[in-house]
């Protein structure tokens, strides 16, 4: 396996339009690695606070009427 250095060495052996792309490259790489947990993330707090938000309500005895059913599933479908 190539350590960093030897890897630093080699791509600035490579001509400046490679080096570009290659920046690019691993920009776009990392940045797409790094949003898919955070959207992971957010879509399991969004998830949570929903479950907490019906236990609330079947706590409170509120019951679930048409109006919490269609805000649920409303709620439900927009987050995917």
């Amino acid at each position: 396996m190539t350590n960093l250095l030897e890897l630093k060495n080699e791509i600035q052996q490579l001509p400046p339009d490679e080096i570009q792309q290659l920046a690019q490259w691993i920009q776009e790489y990392l940045g797409d690695v790094l949003d898919d947990p955070i959207e992971a993330k957010q879509k399991q707090q969004e998830d949570q606070k929903l479950a907490e938000a019906c236990a609330l309500v079947d706590e409170l005895e509120l019951g679930w009427e048409s109006e919490w059913q269609q805000v649920a599933i409303t709620d439900s479908e927009a987050s995917g």
